[in-house]
């Protein structure tokens, strides 16, 4: 029966919609090589990956503010490339207000606006709080969360290629091991209806990078999706499930699960009906190159960027979105073929002709990662991974706000103690009812009753008072925060103490 639903879940969010109209596309990209602290190595590639996203979402038409510092290596090899800003926390908050803005302005006058956040850098926990690391600051988990609740984008898209960057705390490297921790920069039980989330997820202390890639592992594969890998329906549509079934086709070639990338696909809402959103689109006829065979190819420049790589299932083909510049080089991943795109137009694979390259790798790793994109991708890994997804989604415990109880429940409480509180007065008052025909004996137990009315009018007020005193914070405090309330008995008294 669960597998009937969940099929009916796939097939729902799978159903075509209307066509509508294509959102802009803002985005805020950071990449920071530096680390936080001595202890910690310094990333090689961030800055890379910060600006080929950068270069790729203008191809898109979005509008795209990088902040990076750009290395040596990275400055040598676009000379002409300038980044907004370093990847300061001022820098981010004061492109953030700016972008903001032109959200607003948009927004007012009724076009429709998109927003995408990505980081690639170091991330850490930090007094109990997720964190990324900035220059001279941090990106924390709630200023994150304040970012996305104050963005006037119809949809927000959160990617992340960080250490620690989701609800385990992981490493972004090979090996390690998954740890639960409360504070994530997003979770499965309370997802944003209006922002998604891509995260890498990998363990360990070391940097998941590639020289082979000269970028982080991660963040190339979501640029391989994007760039069209990952659209197996040719639409000029990235959605997170196709993007999702990417991801997981591209890295299951590795066996050893201490060198596989882990990554975290949560769309809008959270439900498999939003696997159907978009995470980016591409205009219309902006496809350059058709990929009309099966094959298993990358993409570079001349300078040997790597743009993308693709294992083209068979009958299944793509429409690859590449940058203006030419020559072009789509290699066969076992090296042995190599082809130049060379023309502005769109053009089919098997229309160019091959010769042949040569390259050598050695090493443990090289041979790990020679693994990546080795198993075809096609619709039935979108497929396979929307179904997956409704049906972790059916099995995960539902995680219910216990605050709404107590709100609920404390003013029938607080009731209760005033009612006891009330029957107390009224006995220490019959009690205290004597006159001189009263003996002593008499007198002694009235005095024990009303010492008994006074114990239960004090616990009962303080019951109240604390059930009061509970429900106004709860009242007033945001169900998305953090709330703790305990209610400590003492020597003839009760104490109420929180953190909200």
């Amino acid at each position: 029966m669960a597998l009937e639903l969940a099929m009916l879940t796939l097939l729902a969010a799978a159903a075509p919609g209307p066509v509508q109209p294509r959102p802009k596309l803002f985005a805020l990209v950071v990449g920071n090589n530096q680390p936080e602290s001595a202890s910690s190595p310094e990333l090689k590639f961030a800055d890379d990956d910060a600006l080929a996203l950068h270069h790729l979402l203008l191809e898109a038409g979005a509008r795209s503010v990088l902040l990076a510092r750009l290395d040596d290596q990275t400055r040598a090899l676009h000379p002409g490339e300038v980044p907004s800003s370093p990847p300061s926390k001022e820098a981010l908050s004061s492109a953030w207000e700016r972008l903001r803005a032109e959200l607003l302005a948009l927004a007012a006058s009724g076009q429709a606006v998109e927003l995408l956040l990505f980081f690639s850098g170091h991330g850490d926990i930090s007094e109990g709080e997720g964190y990324l690391a900035l220059e001279g600051g941090r990106l924390t988990r709630s200023t994150l969360q304040a970012m996305l609740a104050a963005s006037p984008a119809r949809r927000n898209h959160v990617v992340i290629d960080a250490c620690k960057a989701y609800f385990a705390v992981l490493g972004k490297g090979p090996g390690g091991s998954r740890a639960p921790y409360p504070g994530p920069f997003a979770t499965r039980a309370a997802p944003s209806l209006n922002s998604g989330f891509v995260l890498s997820t990998s363990s360990d202390g070391d940097s998941h990078e590639w020289e082979r890639y000269q970028a982080g592992i991660f963040s190339f594969e979501v640029r391989s999706g994007l760039r069209g890998s990952a659209d197996v329906n040719g639409d000029g549509r990235v959605t997170y499930g196709e993007l999702g079934g990417f991801l997981e086709r591209a890295n299951a070639g590795i066996i050893n699960t201490r060198f596989r990338p882990d990554f975290l696909v949560v769309p809008p809402g959270g439900s498999a009906a939003g696997l159907d959103e978009a995470v980016l689109s591409w205009p219309v006829d902006s496809a350059a190159l058709e990929l009309d065979t099966t094959s298993h190819l990358y993409v570079e420049t001349r300078t040997g960027d790597r743009l993308l790589e693709v294992n083209a299932g068979a009958s299944q083909a793509f429409l690859l979105h590449l940058p203006g510049e030419r020559p072009l080089f789509i290699r066969d991943a076992s090296e042995r073929q190599e082809r130049i795109l060379e023309g502005a137009v769109r053009t089919r694979l098997s229309a160019l002709p091959t010769s042949r390259p040569s390259v050598t790798g050695k090493g443990a790793l090289h041979v790990a990662f020679s693994q990546l994109f080795s198993r075809p991708f096609d619709a039935s890994a979108v497929e396979s991974f929307a179904l997956e997804f409704a049906l972790q989604r059916r099995a995960e415990p539902t995680q219910h706000d216990v605050r709404v109880d107590l709100r609920a429940a404390a003013p029938f409480v607080a009731g209760g103690a005033a009612l006891v509180m009330f029957g107390g007065i009224a006995v220490g008052l019959e009690r205290s009812n004597v006159n001189a025909q009263t003996s002593q004996r008499e007198r002694g137990l009235r005095n024990d009753g009303i010492a008994a009315a006074n114990v239960t009018i004090g616990v009962a007020g303080g019951v109240a008072a604390a059930a009061l005193g509970g429900w106004l914070i709860l009242a007033l405090t945001s169900p998305a925060a953090p709330v703790e309330v305990a209610v400590l008995p003492g020597a003839g008294s009760l104490a109420v103490v929180g953190r909200w």
